[in-house]
């Protein structure tokens, strides 16, 4: 916080200031005092639980979108007093957690999760996370439909005991964390100025969080190299210089969370809903089929290779090549 606070410059993030001033140069800075640490005491957690020393364990609920209405919060909180100790951990990806349940009481709270639509998440596809989808200012697309359309699909193939995980968010900022994911979507929109009513203010320069705008010959270019495609520039124009060229889901794979992280590849761009509900459906399929996740799947045949099989059934799929999305 210090760092940003001195040398950060208006709307940067941590990652901006090791662009601009560099690794070593943050590395330093925040490593420079780590000899005269504070006193520190251990808090002791009250949800403490060591699963293969006792009979409880920790119930996982599966909330897709990480959405549950007033009715089934207030059965998690029944259940988390009457089974549990009164505490309820909302996860990364969305999900409802219970600690400190007794195993034996399973069945029975499964059977009250019922009464109000919920489902115990015990193992295979994780919970589809997403984030506000339309709720949000900045959202580009809806993502509660697509992933509930998933979900869908997903019990219809039979496929729940999939090893994977499908996230989605509303514009390239990814707060779905899409880029982390088996299957992850993100919003986009391609802008477009037209040059006609474009009169150079330059509104739309620091709106951009990827410097990818600037004012030639009083008329706004943007760098379709750089661009991220998250509409700002369209909101803050005062003329309506900058319109709206192309609209849809970017379609990311291979992505992995935890200690071998890597990020997920775009292999399709402003695709409809349905589009990308089916280049999911193949995408399960592929990793039926082949008895792997995604990232394995792109390791041992390629990510070429992977984006024909999902992406050849329709001619109209913006196929991307180049890596400005990744």
């Amino acid at each position: 916080f210090e760092l940003i606070g001195s040398r950060g410059k208006t709307g940067e993030r941590g990652a901006d200031l090791i662009n601009r001033l560099g690794v070593e140069t943050v590395k330093q800075y925040l490593t420079r005092d780590l000899q005269n640490r504070p006193d520190q005491q251990v808090v002791e957690c009250h949800t403490k639980l060591i699963e293969d020393q006792s009979d409880k364990t920790i119930l996982r609920i599966r909330a897709t979108c990480g959405e549950v209405d007033s009715k089934q919060l207030r059965k998690i909180a029944d259940i988390a007093e009457r089974f549990g100790k009164g505490f309820v951990h909302f996860v990364v990806r969305g999900s409802p957690e219970i600690p400190c349940i007794d195993k034996q009481h399973i069945p029975d709270i499964e059977k009250e999760l019922g009464t109000v639509g919920l489902r115990i998440l015990d193992g295979g596809i994780d919970n589809l996370q997403t984030c506000y989808g339309g709720c949000c200012t900045e959202s580009i697309m809806n993502t509660h439909p697509l992933l509930r359309g998933i979900e869908r699909k997903i019990d219809e193939l039979g496929m729940r005991d999939l090893k994977i995980k499908i996230s989605a968010a509303g514009c390239p900022s990814s707060c779905g964390i899409a880029h982390l994911s088996d299957i992850g979507f993100h919003g986009g929109v391609e802008p477009e100025v037209n040059a006609s009513l474009c009169d150079g203010c330059g509104l739309c320069v620091p709106i951009c969080k990827r410097k990818a705008i600037e004012i030639k010959d009083g008329i706004a270019i943007v760098d379709n190299e750089e661009c991220r495609y998250c509409g700002q520039c369209l909101s803050v124009c005062p003329f309506e210089a900058i319109t709206e060229k192309r609209r849809g889901y970017a379609v990311l794979v291979g992505g992995h969370e935890g200690k071998d992280t890597r990020l997920g590849t775009v292999i399709a761009q402003f695709v409809s809903e349905e589009t990308a509900l089916q280049i999911a459906e193949k995408c399960l399929n592929l990793v039926r089929a082949r008895g792997a996740d995604v990232a394995a799947i792109i390791d041992e045949i390629g990510i070429d290779k992977v984006k024909e099989k999902l992406t050849s059934f329709s001619d109209s799929i913006a196929v991307t090549t180049n890596n400005n999305q990744e």
